[in-house]
């Protein structure tokens, strides 16, 4: 199957077609065995589901004296395929809305019988000039299809009653409709007109005539002085002519009477059959309904009950889950307590913490000043030992100059026995100064020892209390 394949091609959308066919066929044949069976004046086809006029049926209706045909509900766009629309001339209702038709026949005028016209709800565009020939034509509905304007020929009505042209696009009527006397109704869209104007149209069909006929400097004369009679029957004279034709065409005829009655005969028989079928069929459609009723009322219960219990298990689900809800609530509100205690004791010892942290610091800062300050008591007993040591060395070196002094003393006494009495006082005097140097020398070598003893006690001492108070303030 190519892609350009449509639905219809398919084998099962295409049975479906051929089905419906077959069934809008099989209807319009029993429309049409009725109409043509049937004894009454009434040729009906309608809503038949056809789309064009069936072969022959203007002849038929002439030859069978009908004078309604009623074609409205199908979907037919043209009146073409009856056969000729003049031999329609008994025919005094034609009902055709409801369809597709976008124009009416010329020879629509040949109807002279015609007294109602309803081609409403249809797709007309303009309608025939050879309207105006209907001069029986009484009833004109035209409602509901495209049309702009109205024809002249319109004005040749001369028994026309009814004219309802709303639901199209008609703005302005023309002056000439003033000559239609019998017009006692006219619809239109009042919102649409042009002319005349709205105000008088919305007044009515009255207030209507009277200004078209102002409009013609024309007498208006109320529809009831000049009515014809309500579907008067055709003139005799046409009467006449189809009678002439009817002989000729009975003359014709005369030699298929008996077979004709016979098919009729035949076809009465299978409607009736086609009756009781009917009946039968509808008597078991209506126990299929009653059964279907039935289940359908047992089905709604169940569905009810149903339903009810889902309400009722749904009603202990929510009632569960409310449960759970406040029993998970209350767990949460207790999660939240202990976690705001144990918060509170993570601050509390978060705060022991730095305290403690504060007094390690605090220790720490105190050992190193004392680390700071034995190094330094170390230092200055470094720097004792040193002067100590320094001052001893002193001290040697005054004892050292104090023997060689001794020595010297000894070999100046030597050499002053030996000298001359003068040099005697002269030597006396000398190592008298040298004797007084000698004892200021070792004065201050006494004090400087003593000074140095003093400051190694005070340093001492100051250690001493340092490390006292260091001992108080470290805690045990």
């Amino acid at each position: 199957m190519g892609t350009s394949a449509s639905f219809e091609d398919m084998p099962f959308f295409g049975k479906k077609k051929e089905k419906k066919k077959k069934a809008m066929s099989d209807k319009l044949s029993h429309k049409l065995y009725l109409a043509e069976a049937t004894p009454e004046v009434v040729f009906d086809i309608s809503e038949s589901e056809c789309d064009a006029v069936p072969t022959g049926i203007y002849s038929v209706c002439k030859v069978l004296r009908k004078e309604s045909l009623l074609m409205y509900g199908n979907q037919l766009i043209s009146l073409d395929g009856g056969g000729r629309i003049e031999d329609l001339t008994l025919i005094r209702v034609m009902d055709l809305h409801s369809n597709n038709l976008e124009c009416l026949p010329e020879g629509i005028g040949g109807m002279q019988s015609l007294q109602v016209l309803n081609v409403q709800d249809n797709r007309l565009k303009y309608l025939p000039n050879s309207i105006g020939s209907l001069s029986l034509l009484q009833t004109l509905n035209i409602k509901g299809n495209d049309l702009h304007s109205l024809p002249n020929s319109m004005s040749q009505l001369k028994s026309l009653r009814t004219l309802d042209i709303s639901g199209n696009r008609v703005s302005r009527l023309d002056q000439s409709l003033s000559a239609v006397r019998t017009l006692e109704v006219i619809v239109l869209d009042v919102e649409n007109m042009q002319y005349p104007p709205s105000n008088v149209c919305k007044a009515g069909t009255e207030a209507i005539m009277r200004y078209l006929c102002s409009e013609n400097r024309i007498q208006y004369i109320p529809p009831s002085r000049c009515l014809p009679p309500l579907l008067s029957p055709p003139n005799p004279s046409n009467l006449q002519s189809s009678a002439n034709s009817l002989l000729q065409n009975t003359l014709a005829l005369e030699d298929t009477v008996f077979s004709y009655e016979t098919r009729k005969d035949r076809q009465r028989q299978e409607l009736l059959a086609v009756e009781r079928e009917l009946a039968h069929t509808n008597h078991l459609q209506a126990q299929l309904l009653a059964n279907s009723n039935r289940m359908k009322d047992r089905l709604l219960n169940v569905v009810v009950k149903e339903e009810e219990q889902f309400r009722n298990d749904i009603s202990q689900v929510q009632r569960k889950k409310e449960e759970e809800r406040k029993v998970l609530l209350s767990s949460l509100y207790e999660v939240e307590r202990n976690a705001t205690d144990l918060i509170s004791n993570l601050l509390r010892m978060d705060e022991d913490a730095r305290k403690h942290e504060a007094l390690l610091e605090a220790i720490e800062r105190d050992r190193i000043e004392t680390e700071s300050f034995i190094v330094k008591q170390d230092e200055t007993d470094l720097l004792r030992k040193k002067d100590i040591l320094a001052n001893m060395k002193s001290l040697a070196e005054f004892e050292r100059l104090v023997d060689m002094y001794n020595i010297s003393r000894s070999d100046s006494v030597r050499r002053a026995h030996l000298s001359s009495a003068n040099e005697s006082d002269g030597l006396q005097r000398q190592l008298e100064w040298k004797h007084k140097n000698q004892q200021e020398i070792i004065q201050k070598l006494l004090k400087q020892e003593e000074f140095q003893k003093n400051a190694f006690e005070a340093l001492q001492m100051q250690k001493d209390a340092q490390h006292s108070r260091l001992t108080n303030q470290v805690p045990k």
